[in-house]
């Protein structure tokens, strides 16, 4: 519904700036709706090939995307859920989800839990290995 509430917007702004009877209203509607669809699209599209049942072309971007998004979602940074969420209700851009600051708040977060799950796998009571040359 967010996506069908702005492409009415664009429509609108459209018609205020060509009017109804401009020759270029359709392609600059159509330019303007295409551009802004891209992240809803990209978030739809890249869900469904998530599932191997699903037909399609799992581009490099929609694999990296899909690997990617769910250590995005599971990051507790609140900076990045803010940035998410902006992203998800189409206030920013998808590419805000993979600048710097983000990305590496994402990987820290993600090495931080597999460190965090590596230490609850271990025991005290564990053998451990010994050093080389240790006898």
């Amino acid at each position: 519904m967010s996506a069908a509430a702005v492409s009415a917007r664009l429509l609108k702004d459209c018609l205020a700036t060509y009017g109804i009877a401009d020759p270029r209203l359709p392609g600059r509607f159509f330019s303007a709706q295409a551009h802004f669809q891209k992240t809803p699209w990209l978030f739809a599209a890249a869900d469904d090939l998530r599932l191997p049942a699903t037909v399609g072309n799992r581009s490099v971007s929609v694999r990296l995307f899909n690997w990617y998004r769910p250590k995005l979602v599971a990051c507790p940074d609140r900076q990045v859920g803010a940035r998410l969420g902006e992203v998800t209700h189409l206030v920013r851009p998808m590419s805000s989800l993979f600048t710097p600051q983000v990305v590496s708040r994402v990987l820290v977060a993600t090495v931080w839990r597999r460190i965090k799950a590596m230490g609850r796998k271990a025991s005290p009571d564990d053998p451990r290995p010994m050093p080389p040359g240790a006898e």
